[in-house]
């Protein structure tokens, strides 16, 4: 067993699950100390932590906003073993190239990074054979996990797997390019007559851009782009327009919409806007509707 001092810190973002059900089986065989979201004010500092690792999605080939704000704000020992676990469609573009920056910027540096293999939920494109093939991507996540704790415990310094040169330096152009405009990507979402105001898609928003009006979401135009609100909405309400309408949803089947709730900046707890069942709404837990 880990002594408490070597426990790893590990910290995680995730709109559909599949970055947080990573991070939670990578906690259980590390052991680790902390499992939080990047959104979240660290509960505790991690500048004491002797490994901290960040697990995320790619996001257009690169860091999730919120991920490369983290990175530029958590407390570090300069020392720490820090990697990056990135979860992925089919490339990991310049993601890692990206955190590798943030840290070095900081007197620190990336000791490793992995990329790992996840069913496709990025709404815009199409539902690929990797969600319909979920079963055995995730199964070859897991085995490939054993050996990421080992190499953590090691404290192993290792090339981070990323995209070859070409295709990484067009992600980081991309990246560049599309970031700035995510944050807008909100002014497409919109709700049809099956909303039930059960406030779902405000409570797992991870950055608290969307606010009930009238018993309706209002998106704030500080999107993240990860699409929880239109994912896990458990009557199908939430709809983008153009490819996005008839997009097949998903979310990861062994995470719960709760477990992605965050804390917001004024929240003591986690649960404090949790929607309510019992007040006649779906449960956050309820199967995603037949398509």
């Amino acid at each position: 067993m880990a002594s408490t001092q070597n426990r790893p810190r590990l910290f995680w973002f995730s709109g559909t699950g599949n970055s947080l059900f990573v991070a939670r089986e990578l906690a259980r065989l590390l052991e680790a100390e902390v499992l939080e979201p990047v959104t979240e004010t660290p509960s505790g500092t991690a500048r004491d932590a002797s490994r901290i690792g960040i697990v995320f999605p790619v996001y257009c080939f690169g860091l999730p906003r919120c991920v490369a704000t983290f990175l530029t704000r958590v407390p570090l020992n300069s020392d720490a073993y820090v990697f990056t676990v990135a979860t992925m469609a089919l490339l990991p573009g310049a993601a890692h190239r990206q955190a590798e920056r943030i840290l070095e910027a900081r007197g620190a540096a990336l000791a490793a990074g992995w990329s790992l293999r996840m069913p496709d939920n990025f709404s815009p494109v199409p539902a690929s054979f990797l969600q319909r093939a979920a079963g055995r991507v995730e199964a070859k996540t897991l085995a490939r996990l054993e050996g990421i704790a080992e190499h953590v415990r090691q404290a192993h310094r290792l090339p981070a797997e990323g995209s070859g040169a070409p295709l990484r330096g067009m992600g980081d152009w991309l990246h560049r390019r599309m970031l700035p405009r995510m944050a807008h990507w909100d002014r497409g979402f919109r709700v049809d007559a099956s909303c039930t105001g059960c406030g779902l898609c405000e409570r797992i928003c991870p950055v608290g851009n969307i606010l009930l009006d009238d018993g309706k979401p209002v998106w704030q135009g500080s999107c993240e782009a990860c699409y929880a609100c239109m994912q896990w909405c458990p009557v199908d309400a939430v709809h983008c327009r153009g490819l996005l309408g008839n997009r097949l949803h998903y979310r990861n089947p062994h995470v719960r919409a709760e477990e992605l709730f965050v804390r917001l900046p004024g929240e003591e707890d986690a649960s404090l806007r949790t929607p309510d069942p019992a007040a006649g709404h779906p449960s956050p837990d309820r199967p995603m509707p037949a398509r």
